[in-house]
């Protein structure tokens, strides 16, 4: 979703999800001159919705896979191979090693079902 790329406006758009209930589980922003778009994965999607139609949000909602992996050299490459062999595109991609030896990557694919059973999810 798009947000205006000034102090506070991260703040506002958490806040408002906190106050409807919703956890964030994992969020992308990236700044692109004076707007941002601005990527967050959530624990309820139908909550999310309203929270964010609530406070005039323009808003986006697509599924992705949050997959979690050893935070090894070459494990992202191994399931972006994985899925390129199985005719999967990954469209967006983002990630964080968790410090516990673990990764999560979050990915947005073009066929999620084709993308679950790949990775046995």
């Amino acid at each position: 979703m798009p947000l205006k790329n000034k102090p506070g406006t991260l703040g506002e758009l958490t806040r408002a999800l906190a106050q409807a209930g919703v956890n964030v589980t994992g969020v992308n922003l990236t700044a692109l001159g004076d707007f941002g778009i601005a990527r967050v994965v959530t624990n309820e999607a139908a909550k999310t919705e309203q929270a964010l139609r609530s406070k005039g949000y323009p808003f986006r909602s697509t599924d992705v896979l949050v997959v979690r992996v050893p935070s090894t050299p070459g494990k992202l490459a191994e399931v972006a191979e994985k899925l390129a062999r199985s005719g999967v595109n990954v469209e967006e991609a983002y990630g964080v090693a968790t410090g516990t030896g673990e990764a999560e990557l979050v990915l947005r694919v073009d066929d999620i079902a084709s993308a679950q059973k790949t990775l046995h999810l």
